[in-house]
């Protein structure tokens, strides 16, 4: 099967237009902040470990950003693994405010800590810049579950044997038990030991069902039941597949997936935020980095400063919401 995702819409705030002014406003801003300055380094840290969809979509990105900031610095990718996202969290967060520090970080794993555990952090302080990716997400059942659509789970009460890919506050495991909550079922979420082991249980049968992204769960579509896609319209690779809009909850479009979302230190000048929006919104717009996502499997998908900023308090508020119940044993 043809997995490319080329015939999918990918969202771009602005077009031609606004890839003008922002290159406009990179060269314009650039010598007002002296950022960043010939020979220099960014370095943009990611929580994951090499390969995956973080790691791809950063380097993408890195080379990207590279020709489109003033003085084309040296931009590097720095994989920080650990402590559940929080190593690299804890490195952007606690860099010189000076830009020359950033973060592609998964949008839930920021939100998670503070919401659920009661770290000591406020997500919104972060400098967000944009969201760049956005891969698919879709549920899948077992065919050995006997389950062949979403009706069969929705407004039963009935619980649920899920895969999951972390522990008992892990996104996917939160993700599941919310989607649960929403559309009315229950959720047993089993730990395994990353997307490709659970989508494996789903496969042999040991679990009812998972969630996970596309580029994982297509590559054996045939093996699975599709169940429902978190996306707002039926996608063309699964066009018989109901959208998670489409069944009437179009919130879980904000809870469920990884969004990419990339980010700077608390307290980084003005001056130098206005050079990294512009040129990051430029390197989006780059034609190699679109053509290298789209050979990826990946869907680059823009979301600007202030609408990053709304994503993370959807999550926020979500998630809070919910609090009390997703913290019971």
């Amino acid at each position: 099967m043809d997995i490319r995702l080329d015939s999918l819409k990918t969202s771009v705030t602005g077009g031609v237009a606004g890839l003008t002014l922002a290159l406009g406003v990179a060269a314009g801003t650039a010598g007002a902040a002296d950022f960043p300055e010939a020979g220099s380094t960014i370095t943009i840290v990611i929580p994951n470990s090499p390969g995956g969809s973080t790691d791809t979509t950063a380097r993408l990105f890195a080379d990207a950003l590279s020709k489109a900031l003033p003085n084309e610095p040296n931009v590097v990718v720095q994989n920080r693994t650990g402590g559940n996202g929080m190593i690299a969290l804890n490195d952007v967060m606690r860099a010189d405010p000076d830009g020359y520090t950033l973060g592609i970080l998964e949008a839930t794993t920021v939100v998670l800590p503070p919401v659920l555990e009661g770290r000591d952090y406020d997500p919104l302080e972060i400098e967000w810049i944009a969201q760049i990716n956005n891969p698919l997400y879709l549920a899948v059942a077992s065919k050995a579950s006997g389950l062949t659509s979403i009706d069969q789970m929705a407004g039963t009460g009935e619980t649920f044997v899920q895969a999951s890919t972390g522990g008992r506050l892990d996104g996917s495991t939160l993700g599941a038990r919310m989607t649960g909550m929403a559309m009315g079922f229950g959720v047993n979420p089993i730990p395994h030991d990353g997307a490709s082991e659970a989508l494996l249980a789903v496969i042999r049968g040991d679990v009812d069902w998972m969630q996970g992204t596309f580029p994982t769960i297509y590559a054996q579509i045939d093996d699975v039941v599709p169940l429902f896609t978190y996306t707002s319209e039926r996608i063309p690779n699964l066009p018989d597949v109901p959208s998670v809009a489409e069944l009437g909850h179009a919130d879980l479009l904000k809870l469920n997936g990884l969004q990419l979302v990339l980010g700077t230190t608390p307290g980084t000048p003005d001056e130098v935020m206005a050079v990294l929006n512009a040129a990051s919104e430029a390197a989006f717009m780059d034609e190699s980095f679109r053509e290298g996502m789209v050979e990826a499997n990946q869907n680059a998908e823009w979301l600007d400063a202030s609408e990053t900023r709304e994503l993370i308090q959807a999550k926020i508020d979500l998630f809070g919401a919910a609090r009390d119940e997703l913290l019971k044993e």
